[in-house]
């Protein structure tokens, strides 16, 4: 597994960001939000999924990823950095889009004690749903194609069952939550339901931005992220 990590150059163990790509995506789509933390003083982990996607570095296929394959990565790269001796293991934050914020939900639930607080952008919680519209019940799953990209019938079969909201909700430290009111892809909704189901969130509405904050909206998040982290550091 691929991780580009921001080191600092001071002595004394830093706080670390853990950034989860989203679906099709990889360690490089969020590495201007990666300098900006790094600029801040927090030692900064863009990761690649495995099987993540075609742009991704880490080994596995994209067949055989799912959002379940995906947290089973990120608590591994959670336990091999909190050995490292310039992070600060009792401030590990994760930070995550679209399925990567949806991946960094579910990590944060099982394993609550390790993690300092979630960053999470537009997640994608809906993607049990998504499965249920396409297939009647989970023996019927199959392959499928999403956004071009083939998966294998595991990315579906994985979550079927799965209690997002139920989930989730497990982790009762701090979480920031953004998402943008113009998001076609993943419905608001899925957000405003999350916010009342997590004990300890921030919630902001991004308006005018859909799935995916540019440009002055992302520059915008980041503050807004480097603020939370500056209350729950």
């Amino acid at each position: 597994m691929y991780g580009l990590m921001y080191r600092p150059k001071k002595a004394q163990k830093a706080p670390l960001i853990i950034i989860c790509h989203g679906f099709g995506g990889s360690h490089k789509v969020n590495l201007v939000s990666a300098d900006i933390y790094a600029n801040a003083g927090y030692a900064v982990c863009s990761i690649d999924f495995c099987g993540g996607s075609d742009k991704t570095i880490s080994d596995g296929s994209v067949m055989e990823m799912s959002v379940i394959t995906e947290k089973e990565d990120l608590l591994a790269v959670v336990g091999h950095a909190g050995k490292l001796p310039y992070i600060d293991e009792r401030r590990i934050y994760i930070w995550g889009e679209s399925q990567g914020a949806f991946v960094a939900a579910l990590a944060a639930a099982e394993i609550p004690d390790k993690i300092a607080g979630e960053i999470l952008l537009y997640p994608a919680l809906n993607l049990a749903d998504m499965g249920k519209q396409q297939f009647v019940k989970k023996l019927d799953v199959t392959d499928s194609v999403f956004m071009d990209i083939k998966l294998g019938s595991v990315y579906y079969q994985d979550i079927w069952d799965l209690d997002v909201y139920g989930n989730i909700s497990c982790y009762s430290g701090p979480v920031l939550l953004l998402h943008g009111d113009q998001d076609e892809l993943v419905p608001i909704a899925y957000s405003e339901k999350a916010k009342d189901v997590f004990k300890n969130v921030e919630y902001h509405v991004i308006h005018g931005q859909g799935h995916s904050f540019y440009n002055e909206a992302g520059r915008k998040a980041d503050r807004m992220i480097l603020e939370f982290l500056k209350t729950v550091c």
